[in-house]
């Protein structure tokens, strides 16, 4: 991030504050006689289901936690039941392990990744999903192994590919993307990524998710970060062995390779595919925050639009593909039932249709603020439009926020995270619109053979009933 969009972060931060407030005033004594309370129902219902989230996640990451604390630690999500071992004794029982990653048409991107990856350069085994340009052969030059596929597979199933390259007695894989960097805090002889492997390889579980943070890279990217921190350093973290791989997983190498056989090789939600595969057959999945990987945020709006997009397609698509398996797992226990059935399911697939009418009542609101606060008195002032609407979730939202940002965020990170937070209610806001097309485009999928709106993943997507998008497969033809 720039240095003046570092120094000007507070003042547009206080500058909105004091600009919703005065609108907040200006309208007040303008509202509607009309008011309406089931609207500011309706208008809450989305806050209250978000705060009773984060409560109940308070309470499963504390009950995980060895200390028992309502504070962000660092450490495994669950109780590995591991003798202490020394750092040279996790070394010495360190059994081969090996980074994969697959690239597609990457030559921009890769020397990023070179300069990221060349401590781990032994370790990387790549694969050419069919580029178009000289990918592989960049890769070869810099000293890395490239497997070249003829046709392009998509990550689920260039990995597959890979597979088939590694040395039989690689048993542990970590699996992430071409713009992910370690980050290493390490001050024994072994990394954070080794530290990690290390106890993975002896706890007997299938897969291990580590923390994924977004460079601080522009404004954009801080709210993707702060997001990030939400999701993992309180969602992830309080799933105990039973949650959710991400973009960058470590996972048992034979258990990943049955995985790969039962996926339907879509690249939409492939990592929530394969984590309900590998907890619906008694798998165990951890999240430990001690090894961090830094990823690139989307930098402009239409490109967090467009991969928010494939995100909710690829939510609901595992849903309607995947029920039988996420009934098994929400069946294992109640913080398997929470995650997969009542948050994943009920809240966030089966209420997306309230939060849009709660979003759209809010800019109602919203509008009549502004309009109050110009002057312009274009908006009429009945009950939908009561600026009370407004101004209650906004503030509402804003503790809760804080909220998070104090059990959710780590301490040394508050301080960076902090401006974004009076206007994350807009970013929420935002996001209720891709995510409603991603889900609209696998209806329209099923019904029609066609989405509505063609995602930055650049895929055609096929359902497990053979419905495809026609106007992409037309394209690829």
């Amino acid at each position: 991030m720039s240095r003046l969009a570092s120094r000007l972060g507070w003042p547009v931060v206080v500058t909105a504050a004091v600009l919703i407030t005065v609108g907040a005033v200006v309208t007040w004594g303008a509202v509607s006689t009309q008011f309406s309370t089931a609207l500011l129902v309706v208008a809450n219902l989305v806050i209250f289901s978000d705060l009773l989230d984060l409560l109940v996640r308070l309470y499963l990451r504390a009950s995980h936690a060895a200390d028992g604390g309502l504070l962000p630690s660092s450490g495994p999500s669950v109780d590995l039941g591991l003798e202490p071992f020394t750092p040279y004794q996790k070394r010495l029982h360190l059994k081969p392990y090996a980074l994969l990653v697959s690239v597609h048409n990457a030559t921009e991107e890769l020397p990023m990744f070179f300069q990221a990856a060349q401590a781990h350069r032994h370790r990387f085994w790549a694969v050419d999903d069919a580029s178009s340009d000289d990918t592989c052969s960049q890769m070869h030059l810099a000293g890395f192994r490239c497997k070249p596929l003829a046709e392009n597979r998509k990550k689920p199933g260039a990995i597959r590919e890979l597979l088939k390259s590694l040395p039989t007695d690689v048993e542990t894989v970590v699996v992430l993307d071409p713009d992910m960097t370690f980050l290493d805090s390490s001050t024994s002889e072994l990394s954070d990524l080794e530290e990690v492997i290390a106890d993975f390889q002896r706890s007997g579980l299938e897969a291990v998710c580590p923390r994924v943070a977004v460079r601080p890279d522009g404004w954009l990217a801080r709210f993707q970060g702060f997001e990030y921190c939400l999701s993992q350093c309180l969602g992830r973290k309080s799933l105990g062995s039973v949650s959710v791989n991400s973009g960058v997983s470590i996972y048992h190498r034979a258990t990943f390779e049955e995985v790969l056989r039962r996926h339907s090789l879509s690249v939409y939600a492939e990592d929530l595919e394969n984590s309900v595969l590998i907890l619906s057959d008694g798998g165990r999945i951890y999240f430990d925050d001690r090894l961090t990987v830094e990823t690139e945020g989307k930098r402009t709006l239409p490109g967090l639009f467009s991969q928010r997009v494939g995100w909710a397609f690829g939510h609901i698509k595992v849903y309607g593909e995947r029920m039988r398996e996420l009934r098994r797992v929400a069946g294992r226990s109640f913080v398997a039932a929470y995650q997969f059935l009542v948050y994943l399911g009920l809240a966030t697939l089966v209420m997306h249709p309230i939060r849009v009418a709660a979003a759209g009542v809010i800019l109602l609101s919203m509008v009549n603020v502004l309009d109050g606060l110009l002057g312009l008195a274009l908006v009429p002032n009945v009950g939908i439009t009561d600026p009370r609407i407004f101004t209650t979730t906004y503030y509402q939202y804003l503790v809760l926020t804080v909220l998070g940002l104090g059990v959710a965020v780590p301490s040394g990170e508050r301080l960076r995270h902090s401006p974004i937070v009076p206007l994350y209610f807009f970013y929420s806001l935002f996001l209720i619109v891709p995510t409603s097309i991603g889900y609209l485009n696998w209806l329209s999928l099923r019904l029609f053979r066609r989405r509505l709106y063609a995602d930055h993943y650049h895929d055609a997507p096929v359902l497990l009933n053979g419905t495809t998008d026609r106007e992409v497969l037309r394209e690829v033809a």
